[in-house]
């Protein structure tokens, strides 16, 4: 199940490039597009698990991208995941 995680993870982060970069859904490169598309649609037949919902979780930092490849005290990787898990649950309490 984890590479097909892993799997998933990396055409969402395809699928988020081809976007950042081409916000005009015009010059969206159809080839690669299609290419994303049959890659996730034989993943779903194959193994049974669907994309529904894409959330982009935030961090409450004034400066989140400063510290976070940097410290990794046991207090400050504990303070993430408390709060990562209590917007998990938001969203799901949101979306439910």
């Amino acid at each position: 199940m984890s590479k097909v995680i892993t799997r998933y993870l990396k055409y969402i982060e395809e699928l988020y490039q081809i976007i950042d970069k081409n916000i005009d859904a015009a010059k969206i490169d159809k080839k690669q597009l299609e290419k994303i598309r049959r890659t996730y649609t034989k993943m779903k037949r194959e193994r049974g698990a669907e994309i529904k919902n894409i959330v982009h979780v935030t961090r409450d930092e004034p400066f989140p991208r400063y510290y976070e490849n940097t410290d990794f005290s046991v207090e400050t990787i504990k303070d993430s995941i408390k709060d990562g898990e209590s917007k998990t649950n938001q969203i799901l309490e949101e979306i439910s």
